[in-house]
């Protein structure tokens, strides 16, 4: 059998450690890192496209590069996110 969840957005919130993640990006490249806003409302976007769409005069290569090692190096737990925020009973699961 197998489960899966769509845990971003879904499960749990993960806009913090996003926004986290951006700001690591953007100041590994050299660059201002856009309001928190202008980044939330491209959530969806294949990473490229957002970060493309955010700089369009940079390279978006490096700054997804980037952003994506900061991702995945996040601890939800340590910015509040691993949390039952839904009443899904996530934090029990996670």
């Amino acid at each position: 059998m197998l489960v899966v969840f769509d845990l971003d957005g879904t499960v749990i919130d993960s806009s913090r450690a996003l926004l986290k993640a951006h700001g690591v990006a953007w100041a590994r490249v050299g660059l201002e890192r856009p309001p928190d806003q202008a980044i939330l409302d491209l959530v969806g976007l294949p990473l490229p496209e957002t970060m493309h769409t955010l700089a369009p005069h940079h390279d978006p290569e490096p700054l997804a590069t980037f952003y994506s090692e900061a991702y995945v190096t996040t601890d939800l737990r340590k910015c509040g996110q691993c949390c039952d925020h839904r009443g899904t009973g996530s934090s029990t699961i996670l």
